[in-house]
């Protein structure tokens, strides 16, 4: 296996896995990034918002317009941020299910089915040489020799 070196260097494994969640992905990704965007600018407007407010006291005008601003700017904050939360949580689940959710298909004329019973019976020596698997540089390959 190849490995990256240096300083800040992320590994390749790491790189793969994020292609991997990233495939068939792009427009939820492309959701996930705006939904972070307008929950941090939300953010990042409250203290403007809040002056805005304490100004409009002061001076004793009304409080509703930037009152109503400042609660809108802070929910509009949490709700984008929960929801971004959310739909990266759902990818990630999905590709952990891509990754570990398989079908063991075997020849029913020379395989008894008992002895396929889980993952754990492919790592017993008399399937050496038996199995066909993708290679050992396969993300799938390389969860399913590390679970």
């Amino acid at each position: 296996m190849k490995h990256t070196a240096g300083p800040g260097a992320a590994p390749a494994a790491e790189l793969k896995v994020l292609r991997e969640l990233a495939r068939g992905n792009g427009l939820q990704l492309a959701a996930v990034g705006l939904l972070a965007l307008v929950s941090t600018g939300a953010t990042l407007a409250l203290p403007l918002v809040v002056g805005k407010v304490l100004g409009a006291i002061q001076s004793g005008e009304g409080l509703g317009v930037w009152a109503t601003v400042m609660v809108a700017a802070g929910f509009g904050s949490a709700a984008a941020g929960a929801l971004a939360s959310f739909l990266l949580g759902r990818m990630g689940q999905r590709l952990i299910c891509r990754l570990r959710v398989r079908t063991i298909i075997y020849n029913p004329d020379k395989v008894n089915p008992s002895e396929l019973s889980t993952y754990a019976a492919l790592g017993d020596s008399k399937w050496n040489g038996r199995l066909c698997l993708r290679n050992s540089t396969a993300t799938y390959t390389q969860s399913l020799v590390a679970s």
